[in-house]
This record gives C-alpha cells, structure tokens and sequence, in this order.
C-alpha cells in the first residue's frame, strides 16, 4: 500500500508567507529530500526564485525555475520552481505558494499557507481541508508561528511526517 498523503495546513501572514516558504524548501533540502515549489504565475516562480537566494545569509538552497516544457527529471537541482503541480522526479514535497488543486497533488506531503490576513484566502483554505478531509487525505494544521519560532514548526513538520511513515509501514 503506498503511503498515505500529507497535507498540512501552516498559518502565517501574508508578509512572512514567502520567507516561511523559503525556510521550508531549506528544511526539506537539508533532510535530503527533492522539492517542488508551485507558484500561481511565472512573475511569481520568478520572485521565489530570488528570494531563495536571498533569504538566509547562512544558507544555500540549490534551485531552478522549471521551464514549461522542461523535464523535472533532466535538472540536479533538489529544489524546482514552476506553475505545475503534478509530481515528477520523485519529488518528496509540494509547497504551496498560491491556489491549490488537489487533483494535480501527487507529492506525499503538501504544505498549503492559510493566511490569516486576506479573508478571500482564509476561505479558499478552509474549502481545500473539506475537500480533502471528504477524499481521505490526511490532515494537519499547524498554528501561527512567528518567524523567531519556526524551528518549532519543523520540529513539529518532522513529527507528522514521522508517523505518516509509521501508518504507511503498518497500512
């Protein structure tokens, strides 16, 4: 049986939601995992490409924006950027940078932002985990972590992702 889907739900606010990103990509780099980024626009695949570069003094994330008709498995970078969501490359993880369908989700983990501060976001949100809760994915949120706390988060990322393996082992 293959393992079951993740898919977590991580508040923020719209000012911190890409740097929290960013740190996300690093967390999942650092474990050794490959990554995709799924932006809405390439304006915005564009932006995320920069502030990869850009966000950590301390930190290195090897990354490439995916051009549209672009292979996933061609490129060595562990982190890709693009519009598409569907999976490729054996990629571990998806995170979420705008709209999400769960229909092109085939990642085992997903990571979606709730943003607290944009109401029209917050109810596109709280749609998804319906949607998803109705198909049998499972579900987690994780609360509001202001920046100075988000190795709390990974900790607690790390956990879910831990017993989604157990389950996935037992299943």
């Amino acid at each position: 049986m293959s393992r079951p889907r993740l898919l977590v739900f991580v508040e923020t606010r719209s000012g911190e939601q890409r740097k929290l990103l960013c740190r996300l990509a690093e967390h999942f780099y650092e474990k050794g995992h490959r990554v995709r980024i799924a932006a809405d626009s390439v304006q915005a695949a564009r932006s995320l490409d920069q502030m990869l570069w850009s966000f950590s003094q301390e930190s290195f994330v090897p990354h490439r924006i995916l051009e549209e008709d672009e292979d996933p498995a061609s490129i060595p970078e562990p982190v890709a950027i693009s519009t598409d969501r569907s999976a490729g490359r054996d990629e571990h993880a998806i995170l979420l940078d705008g709209s999400t369908d769960l229909e092109a989700i085939a990642h085992p983990v997903a990571v979606h932002f709730v943003i607290l501060d944009d109401e029209e976001r917050k109810q596109e949100s709280r749609r998804l985990w319906l949607d998803a809760r109705d198909r049998g994915w499972s579900l987690h949120h994780l609360s509001y972590a202001p920046q100075g706390r988000i190795w709390k988060l990974l900790e607690e990322l790390d956990k879910l992702e831990e017993r989604g393996e157990d389950k996935g082992a037992r299943g």
